[in-house]
């Protein structure tokens, strides 16, 4: 199968900032699956949205997630400038970070869609 990075690199990079700020927040259609690269305001936030919870008699909590797969990536930091000073200390870009397969569109994550998408994402679906 091909790999779509490229592709999706290449129609980022080649796209005006001012176009890409009014893009639709869409999922990544791929075999079949729909993919989502989404952003919390924290991990709690993500997940109640990705999760449902169960508690049992004895207080133990269950988490089913409410969809197809969840990779919860969390903080995701600014890549360090070459070279690393001394002293560096790493910068978080805002929200807490996971992507989503899903069959199917979940148009109930569209509001958490990362957007513009990352020109190089730092972890996406094999």
């Amino acid at each position: 199968m091909p790999d779509m990075t490229d592709t999706v690199d290449t129609l980022v990079e080649e796209t005006p900032p001012e176009v890409l700020a009014e893009a639709p927040a869409e999922p990544i259609v791929q075999e079949g699956y729909c993919d989502y690269m989404v952003v919390f305001a924290d991990e709690e936030e993500a997940y109640s949205v990705l999760y449902d919870s169960a508690t049992d008699d004895e207080g133990n909590v269950t988490l089913t997630p409410k969809f197809t797969a969840v990779d919860m990536i969390g903080t995701i930091y600014e890549p360090a400038p070459e070279p690393v000073p001394e002293n560096y200390k790493p910068l978080p870009y805002t929200g807490y970070h996971a992507n989503v397969r899903n069959i199917g569109p979940a148009p109930e994550l569209d509001v958490f869609v990362v957007t513009p998408p990352p020109v190089t994402p730092l972890r996406v679906w094999a």
